[in-house]
């Protein structure tokens, strides 16, 4: 029997879950002005959008997402971050 893991959707899911928790994390703990950078290297914009590429602990190659955040004007603690992964 194989791991839930080894399934690309559960992987996707898992990682856009494990990364949105760290962005409200981040989110609560600061003010979004002074939010850390995400962790990674930025190897392009477009726009309001982001290509970010970093190398995980125990992965072979880069892995990219493609990143916007929002937040509020008129509300700062409200925010909005939309990450694309793309599977192997």
């Amino acid at each position: 029997m194989t791991s839930w893991l080894s399934r690309p959707l559960a992987k996707v899911v898992f990682l856009a879950a494990l990364l949105g928790a760290s962005l409200i994390g981040a989110a609560s703990a600061a003010p979004p002005q002074t939010a850390a950078p995400p962790s990674g290297t930025v190897k392009s914009t477009h726009g309001a959008w982001s290509i970010i590429c970093d190398t995980p602990a125990g992965a072979t190659s880069e892995q990219c997402v493609m990143m916007q955040n929002v937040v509020a004007e008129d509300r700062p603690e409200m925010g909005l971050s939309v990450v694309v992964l793309r599977t192997a």
